[in-house]
């Protein structure tokens, strides 16, 4: 059946059927068609069509709507609003990691002295110099010393492989490389200038303490972050500035950072979220604390620092703190409710959509007092552009949290197809515009001409919109609700990944015809990566050989927990790789290089069962990679917490690493039992010789020995 699209003096539109008279004051537009297809026409173009007045009340209810604008003060760069608090609060604690710990006024004087020794060594304005450190003050040290000294910052994870950091080090082409004495093996071939900051501080330190004069603009570029690229190479985003000082200040409105908040700080030091739990901090007078390796991956271990540091404020993934819940639940209810009698009054999530879940099981199972929001941005808006506070009731509009309203500053935009505003409740692309956009991406004129577009709802002259490529819409209260991505692009833990740079990467591998990397859910409702390939030759690689053969060219984070081999690809009609028809993961031991072992001992048997319910698997030999059975660092988290529970043992995440092997494990297992029993006995036999006489405590010694001399023979 035809139909007619029709048009009131209104400007309201409708369809009808093409064969019947129009209703009365309505009027043929010209478009005529199937159903689906006047009610495409009338999508399209009824914004355009409508008076100015009317497109702008469009943009308000689609989402659109600018945010408030706010004129901040004039200083130009982050670290002038560093070193306002250093004049005010000299002796205020700026920075704590284990047992070291600099003030405002010490760590502004040791920034100095770094900036003075990279200009001596001839560091021009806007040259790019990379921070390759450990998790230590020297992050901080290192972040603030370039800045001041005009230079463009480039955060490298030392954990890395190094093809990767000479890869990053390349594009970047870096005038100086700012390490740790143990890292320089990474760097041997390259020609760039190499700063010690641990060999080289007796040159640093002799340096003046004095403040640097103005040597950067807030146009001046301040940093690069690379993230995943889809064409197999990570692509360097660009932020000045003027956009990383909006950010720290605008973001201020929401989040209230005081002199006495303490901001946890967990990120990897080449993520954009370290710019938030770093510099964000400093800018506003409070203190850092720096977690651990250890801690920032064990949940336990992480709430002991937050009481032990009175932690404030805390910025983290959905995913990690749902392994936090699922840790602090394991235990008994005194351990539990010590760890949360803390000082925590905010916690941000942000990097990936959060369930609902999450936050009821926080508030109302926990009952904890502590604030919550829910952020979005990415590394390309210079962090948050829009937040969510969630209130004390239960939301009831889904089961993910929405993305929020946008902040100061910030303007965010759900468009169609043409680039013209959805109406409210209909899906559409997010973009975002404001004066916290990223330069571009480096080297890339492309890409950066792709992404970031002319803004055309704004008459400020060279405005521009970024396009985030997530699908939204408007919910009825206003906020953002996230619906998902419109390419393949794979949020993980908060990482954004490209499957397109895995895909490119595998597909190097000789065996490897054709590779597809997706994520899938685990039953915990965890994403993780799942690669599909098809192989080339009549032998089939074992996940151990396609793990070993990624290791040393992307990041761990980025190796897929699970591969699937297939005979070919299923395809779509058009020819192309149907992503969607992929099939689930099996949930059988996968192909690897060890035979299938059984369990030998009760211990290991029990450390089978707690990995193959970990895991989700059903067939665990002892002698099987924990991580090419499909293991990450939080499913170790729960493995530690099931061995709390069955053996009454408190181990750290790092031994799950250190012994990926449940043959290797029980080993650890087994002697921290014999270890903690000896300590019982002893204890017990202490308890016995206060209550006894000299001569009857040297009958009970001397039985004692007699009986660990037989044990032994």
């Amino acid at each position: 059946m035809r139909y007619k699209a029709v048009v009131n003096q209104e400007e309201q539109y409708s369809i009808w059927p093409a064969d019947r008279e129009n209703p009365c004051g309505w009027e043929n537009t010209g478009k005529s068609g199937n159903k689906q297809e006047c009610l495409e026409y009338i999508k399209n173009v009824w914004i355009d069509m409508r008076p100015k007045s009317l497109r702008n009340q469009m943009l308000e209810t689609s989402g659109a709507a600018h945010s408030i604008q706010r004129a901040h003060p004039t200083c130009e760069c982050i670290h002038h609003l560093f070193e306002a608090h250093v004049e005010r609060t000299p002796d205020a604690l700026a920075v704590i990691f284990e047992d070291e710990q600099l003030t405002y006024g010490e760590l502004n004087q040791r920034a100095n002295q770094l900036a003075h020794y990279l200009q001596k060594l001839g560091l021009g304005r806007e040259e790019k110099v990379g921070l390759c450190v450990d998790r230590c003050v020297d992050m901080v040290v290192g972040m603030l010393g370039i800045l001041k000294a005009g230079g463009v910052y480039q955060p490298l994870d030392p954990a890395y492989p190094d093809t990767r950091l000479s890869l990053l080090i390349r594009e970047t082409q870096m005038q100086m490389l700012l390490t740790h004495e143990r890292f320089l093996e990474k760097f041997p071939e390259h020609a760039t200038h190499l700063v010690c900051l641990d060999k080289d501080s007796p040159l640093i330190y002799n340096q003046t303490a004095a403040n640097l004069n103005n040597v950067n603009s807030a146009a001046s570029l301040a940093y690069v972050i690379h993230t995943s690229g889809s064409t197999g190479m990570p692509k360097g985003v660009m932020v000045m500035h003027v956009s990383l000082r909006h950010y720290a200040q605008d973001l201020q409105e929401q989040i209230g950072i005081a002199s006495d908040d303490v901001f946890l700080h967990t990120a990897s030091i080449a993520f954009s979220s370290s710019v938030r739990q770093l510099l964000v901090p400093l800018a506003h007078g409070a203190a850092i604390a720096i977690a651990t390796t250890e801690q920032k991956t064990n949940p336990l271990a992480l709430f002991e620092l937050i009481k032990r540091r009175g932690v404030t404020i805390v910025d983290t993934v959905p995913t990690f703190w749902r392994s936090c819940i699922e840790a602090l639940e394991g235990l008994e209810p005194r351990a539990k409710n010590d760890l949360l009698d803390n000082k925590l009054r905010l916690i941000q999530t942000t990097g990936e959509p959060l369930s609902l879940q999450i936050v009821n099981k926080w508030r109302f199972d926990f009952k904890h007092s502590a604030c919550l929001m829910n952020m979005y941005g990415a590394t390309e808006t210079s962090g948050s552009v829009a937040v969510y506070h969630m209130m004390d009731e239960e939301n009831e509009q889904g089961k993910t949290v929405p993305l929020g309203k946008p902040i100061a500053n910030a303007q965010t935009y759900l468009l169609g197809p043409d680039l013209q505003p959805v109406p409210e409740g209909t899906s559409g692309e997010l973009y975002v515009g404001g004066p916290r956009l990223a330069l571009g991406y480096l080297n890339r004129p492309d890409l950066t001409a792709e992404t970031f577009i002319p803004d055309s709802f704004n008459n400020r002259p060279g405005a521009r919109l970024w396009k985030s490529g997530d699908l939204a819409c408007c919910l009825s209260d206003g906020n953002i609700g996230f619906i998902g991505r419109k390419d393949y692009q794979i949020n993980i833990r908060g990482i954004r990944i490209e499957p397109g740079e895995i895909e490119s990467v595998l597909s190097d591998h000789p065996a490897i015809r054709q590779a597809v990397v997706v994520d899938r859910e685990n039953n915990h409702g965890e994403k993780f990566l799942a690669a599909y390939v098809t192989c080339s030759m009549k032998t089939t690689p074992t996940v151990s050989n396609l793990r070993g053969f990624l290791h040393g060219k992307i990041p761990d984070s980025m190796i897929p927990s699970t591969f699937v081999f297939l005979n070919t690809m299923p395809l779509t009609t058009s020819g192309k790789i149907d992503r969607k028809a992929l099939p689930a993961p099996p949930k059988t031991r996968p192909h690897l290089e060890n035979p299938f072992i059984e369990a030998r001992t009760p211990v290991e048997e029990t450390l089978v069962q707690i990995w193959s319910k970990v895991l989700g698997i059903d067939q665990v030999g002892i002698h099987d990679n924990f991580f090419e059975l499909g293991g990450n660092s939080l499913m170790g988290t729960r493995v530690v917490s099931h061995i709390r529970d069955t053996f009454f043992l408190d181990l750290p995440v790092r031994l799950v690493f250190e012994n990926p092997t449940v043959a290797e494990l029980a080993v650890t297992v087994t002697q921290r039992k014999a270890a903690k029993e000896e300590r019982k006995d002893i204890e017990h036999i202490l308890a016995q010789l206060e209550t006894l006489s000299d001569e009857e405590a040297q009958e009970l010694l001397y039985e004692k020995n007699r009986t660990v001399q037989r044990r032994s023979s």
